[in-house]
């Protein structure tokens, strides 16, 4: 039997189907189209085979951030990878991921929009494009090619983002100086951010990409009335610092804009300001980066349960049960139980009420009001330091 540390070994082969040998190609290798006869599942396999061999072994490395990139990340608009095989002394590789049926942007976009219907397709484009982007920040990830063919809608309107080549770990980087600035999002851009002619790249910048490509599509497709153009302007300023700070400022604004559009009366908005109320005022601070729950499901169960442990209670009984339904991080809360169970099962009966669409509008509402309460970094208790 093995033990700790020993090498475990999966000598059985996997075999699967060719069923497109060319799905297209870049600088640095092809991807295939393969099935997996055993789940009948179709999986894109993508081969690090640069053009010109003499790049073979220098950009294998960026090949193996790829992966590294990609094994951290799970969010629904950003391409999924299943696994991975190195060929180190070859330098060569591959990549199984998931396969996306749908269209690059621009071509979805065009053949979605309706004038005559007010068609909303940008805008909806255009919100998971934040998300996603916002998610990669968070996780300190730059996409650095940010081009057409590199964010894909699949036939459910859902925006996938792929091929993190490119990509970087910014933690990891230790020069303000970018290492690839002479490849890195130069296609078929009408302007370029100022940090591009110093070799720089942030996530500004990737700002500056997204933004810059989307004034492209909507100007091609000649849609003049997209919501947030406002926001695009500042987005492709020439300058960084002219730009917003970060993609969870827009995320903000954007949410706030929308939950002031809901067809809501007065009722409503008391019922949501007297549960957020509630909540909002008995987080002291928080202890460490502020992280909030935004699965829908996940709340709507979380909130369900905290409602029936009170079920017979007049007041929540432990404040940190129904606070923790939307805050994962650590914070410092007020214990006194004075928090109705009525304002907590009235919220939760108008929120089910409410379409998919308006529910993520009313908790990135409630994340942007609770992210407004200040951090504060507690000493560390020495015990900490012990290994157990």
């Amino acid at each position: 039997m093995k033990g700790n540390g020993d090498i475990v070994d999966f000598i059985k082969k996997k075999s699967y189907v060719m069923l497109n040998n060319n799905l297209g190609s870049g600088s640095f290798g092809k991807t295939i189209l393969l099935q997996d006869p055993s789940i009948d599942e179709l999986f894109v396999a993508k081969k690090y085979e640069p053009e010109d061999s003499n790049d073979k072994e220098e950009f294998y490395s960026s090949f193996v951030q790829e992966i590294k990139i990609m094994h951290r990340l799970f969010h629904k608009n950003l391409v999924r990878i299943f696994n991975f095989y190195l060929y180190q002394e070859v330098f060569t590789g591959y990549i199984l991921m998931e396969h996306i049926d749908g269209k690059s942007i621009d071509e979805y976009i065009t053949e979605e929009y309706d004038e005559l219907f007010n068609n909303d397709v940008a805008d909806r484009v255009f919100i998971q494009l934040l998300d996603a982007f916002n998610f990669l920040e968070q996780n300190r990830i730059l996409h650095r090619d940010i081009r057409e063919n590199n964010i894909l809608v699949d036939k459910d309107g859902v925006v996938k983002i792929i091929d993190f080549g490119l990509g970087k770990i910014t933690h990891t980087i230790k020069s303000s100086k970018d290492s690839m600035d002479g490849v890195i999002n130069r296609y078929n851009m009408a302007k370029h951010p100022k940090e591009f002619q110093d070799g720089k790249y942030t996530h500004q910048t990737d700002m500056f990409c997204i933004a810059e490509l989307f004034e492209r599509i909507l100007a091609e497709n000649n849609i003049t009335d997209f919501r947030h153009s406002k926001i695009l302007e500042k987005m492709t300023k020439p300058n960084a610092k002219d730009r917003y700070d970060s993609f969870q400022e827009i995320v903000d604004l954007i949410g706030e804009k929308q939950f002031e559009m809901m067809n809501v009366d007065d009722e409503d908005k008391a019922i949501y300001q007297r549960f957020s109320n509630a909540i909002y005022q008995k987080i002291n601070h928080y202890s460490g980066e502020k992280k909030f729950e935004t699965n829908i499901d996940k709340i709507a169960e979380k909130l369900k349960a905290v409602i029936e442990q009170n079920s017979l209670e007049t007041y929540i009984q432990l404040n940190q049960n129904l606070i923790s339904v939307f805050v994962l991080s650590a914070y410092n809360y007020k214990s006194k139980e004075d928090i109705l169970c009525y304002t907590v099962t009235n919220f939760y009966m108008w929120f089910m009420g409410l379409s998919a669409e308006y529910k993520k509008t009313v908790v990135n509402n409630l994340t942007i009001k609770l992210s407004k309460i200040h951090t504060i970094t507690e000493p560390r208790d020495p015990l900490d330091d012990l290994p157990f």
